[in-house]
């Protein structure tokens, strides 16, 4: 089963060292590498069915008619894999004016992803402000664009804090955990009542 270096962890705690983003980012990758030889054991979600776009007081899916970029032996929109959203990059004075005088703007929504084949992702959802149902505002992608990048250039892609996209992943996997152990237990139970019916089905054959 794959680890992580146990000593070199140990190093960067002691001497402070995960303050300086490019050993924390090895250990991104490091923790990207523990998680690669299960991510085709879980479900997934699809890279279209990702919410990230504002349409009044909800998020929207990004959709699928839009989406280029990175192939991953299937339609790029049927890309599976962890995602999450980053900084919204905005031009200003663009897109849908509310009548407060306030925009809701065109600009670039960032996301970043691990796909079920291990690679990092940096997908770049470009959007336009509309009005939307009543002049609410929505958010309408007019491209998607998906690349497979390292993590250095993911997070300054996505302009997160490095430690936001660890915590998604750590608590990733403590669900997939928590949901195996489920099915455990309901697995071992279904076990013991068709034990209990092929105890009584065999003795009255005998």
């Amino acid at each position: 089963m794959p680890s992580f270096k146990k000593d070199e962890l140990g190093k960067l705690i002691v001497k402070g060292g995960l303050s300086t983003e490019a050993r924390f980012l090895s250990l991104l990758d490091e923790l990207r590498n523990n998680m690669k030889p299960y991510l085709d054991t879980v479900s997934l979600a699809k890279l279209s069915e990702f919410k990230c776009l504002k349409d009044y007081v909800w998020e929207r899916e990004v959709g699928r008619s839009v989406i280029t970029g990175y192939e991953d032996g299937k339609s790029t929109a049927d890309i599976q894999g962890i995602f999450g959203k980053g900084e919204k990059i905005s031009i200003p004075d663009t897109g849908h004016r509310y009548s407060s005088g306030t925009y809701l703007c065109n600009g670039t929504i960032p996301i970043w992803g691990l796909s079920r084949s291990g690679d990092w992702l940096l997908v770049n959802v470009s959007i336009v402000g509309a009005a939307g149902y009543k002049n609410r505002g929505t958010e309408v992608v007019q491209a998607v664009r998906v690349d497979r990048v390292n993590i250095t250039d993911l997070v300054k892609g996505v302009r997160l804090d490095p430690i936001q996209i660890w915590n998604q992943l750590v608590r990733t996997t403590q669900e997939w955990a928590e949901s195996r152990e489920r099915l455990w237990k309901t697995m071992l139970e279904l076990r013991a009542q068709v034990v209990q019916s092929d105890y009584i089905v065999q003795a009255a054959f005998k």
